[in-house]
């Protein structure tokens, strides 16, 4: 299950299920509660509820995450993956804010090699385990399974 070779795009596409969360560390978990009280206030039962993270879905070119109505939502229209087996999603510039970062910032956007635009700092998954049906990642605190549909 562990890696034998380097991970490719096409072993990601397809739909992957949430199964489930595996608490690694107690000083990563509590140090995520204290980041997300500045921003909402919850209980702690709600915690995992909160930390739970959606179904995703991979096709050639984009990237989608399933929404509270249960229905497959575009996040991104470019992902790759580089070496160590990090997915790099890229997170686009909306077009009616496009004009105001190009005008008025610096290095906050960028345009990548298919000629759009996204913001820098992508979201990087970086998968510790992957067979054909199973893929595992870790972040503070947690790490998560998800199975293809």
């Amino acid at each position: 299950m562990n890696f034998s070779q380097e991970l490719k795009r096409s072993d990601l596409l397809g739909e992957w299920k949430f199964k489930e969360m595996i608490l690694i560390s107690e000083t990563g978990r509590d140090s995520i509660k204290k980041q997300m009280r500045l921003m909402v206030e919850f209980e702690d039962k709600d915690f995992e509820l909160l930390m739970r993270p959606s179904d995703i879905k991979f096709t050639e070119n984009e990237f989608y995450v399933k929404n509270e109505k249960s229905e497959f939502k575009l996040s991104s229209d470019y992902w790759k993956v580089i070496e160590n087996n990090i997915i790099v999603i890229h997170n686009p510039v909306p077009e009616d804010m496009l004009d105001h970062f190009i005008k008025y910032t610096f290095n906050i956007i960028e345009k990548l090699d298919n000629g759009k635009y996204y913001y820098q700092n992508p979201e990087k998954i970086e998968l510790t385990k992957f067979d054909n049906n199973r893929i595992f990642y870790r972040d503070i605190g947690y790490e998560y399974v998800y199975e293809r549909n």
